[in-house]
């Protein structure tokens, strides 16, 4: 090869390269899809990676009081982030709290909590990762209590994990995977089942057929949540006949809880795909969404590490009340009724997203 045609064609990849970073530049959805999802998701893992808890609810109940008891339980008042929610009188009291997740973790003093200086510390194991950050809370102000104080008896806690009774990470884990491997392949089919078509050129034809736009939505709406319940299913089978975790709730009851899931994850793809002219922008779109809402949804993180103002977003993810449905569900036994709190903003949210999905539909085909 001679040294002019080397050149010739270095120059030649030269230009092609100059034109596709112009091309690149110059569009402004392209400098968008360059610029906004390292901005979002900055913020997001920034805030919402936390796994020091900003704010531990929790309960105690002391069946005797005594000078020690007193003090111990001033210092875990007075520790930054230690909200005591309820004032309980009974040991069912802190049970309840803890199984309704009114709190994080539970203390209680026995009767003999003056010759044994044992303090039982009740876990809600369903979220392995909080419950275990706010306990090793409590033994380090155990630890400093009696190094400042040189008691005779030093205190020491007894750990009792409900729920999860091992603490085995990977019961809070797979059962929460059961919507959030979910909702990364349905958001992202029904985010494409408009822009699909506009690219293929079907949509024209769609608009052709006799069928009214209620019909249309409702038609492309059906796939995906059946492809949503019958994954989530099968995750669930997984959870329970290969990896042996106890399903303590009903079958019935799950189903319902993933269905309700399924139709909220479809109206956020469909709210996308209409609302995208290209199946890459209904991609970028999709992953957004899905990528975040993991993230804030308490699986992998504990919401309590939040801030405060930050909590709003994850009060309005809905795999963060799918998630926690399905724990209490899966491995509590509690029942769909049960869950009304959790699960009437994930119905909310169902109906605003398709509602806004078939607004956005019926303008489009007019």
């Amino acid at each position: 090869m001679s040294l002019s045609k080397l050149i010739h064609d270095i120059l030649m990849i030269l230009a092609i390269c100059k034109k596709e970073l112009i091309v690149i530049v110059s569009d402004p959805g392209t400098r968008k899809v360059l610029v906004v999802p390292i901005v979002v998701q900055c913020v997001i893992f920034g805030y919402g990676a936390n796994y020091q808890l900003s704010e531990v609810p929790y309960v105690q109940f002391a069946s005797q009081e005594d000078k020690v008891c007193r003090e111990l339980s001033q210092r875990i008042a007075a520790t930054p982030g230690f909200n005591e929610t309820t004032r309980c009188r009974s040991l069912e009291c802190v049970r309840s709290a803890v199984s309704h997740g009114d709190a994080l973790i539970g203390l209680y003093f026995a009767p003999d909590f003056k010759n044994t200086r044992q303090l039982m510390i009740m876990l809600d194991a369903r979220q392995t990762a909080s419950a275990n950050t706010a306990s090793g809370y409590v033994q380090q102000i155990v630890t400093d209590f009696n190094r400042e104080n040189g008691v005779r008896t030093p205190l020491s806690l007894t750990y009792r994990q409900i729920y999860n009774e091992n603490n085995i990470t990977r019961f809070s884990i797979l059962t929460g995977m059961i919507l959030a491997l979910t909702i990364v392949q349905v958001v992202m089919l029904a985010s494409l089942e408009v822009s699909r078509e506009r690219e293929e050129g079907s949509f024209d034809m769609m608009l052709m057929t006799p069928a009214n736009s209620f019909e249309m939505l409702l038609g492309k709406a059906i796939p995906p949540v059946i492809v949503s319940i019958l994954q989530s299913l099968t995750l669930a089978a997984i959870c329970n006949f290969y990896f042996e975790i106890p399903m303590r709730g009903t079958l019935p009851d799950l189903f319902l809880v993933i269905t309700l899931f399924s139709c909220a994850c479809v109206g956020i793809g469909l709210t996308v795909s209409v609302l995208s002219k290209t199946s890459l922008s209904s991609i970028i779109i999709a992953f957004l969404i899905v990528l975040p809402s993991i993230m804030i949804s308490g699986l992998l993180t504990p919401v309590e590490a939040m801030p405060d103002w930050f909590k709003v977003v994850a009060y309005f993810d809905p795999l963060y009340y799918g998630v926690q449905a399905v724990w209490r569900i899966y491995l509590q036994g509690e029942s769909f009724m049960d869950n009304l709190t959790l699960l009437s903003p994930l119905f909310g949210i169902c109906v605003v997203t398709f509602t806004t999905a078939g607004i956005l539909f019926r303008k489009n085909l007019d």
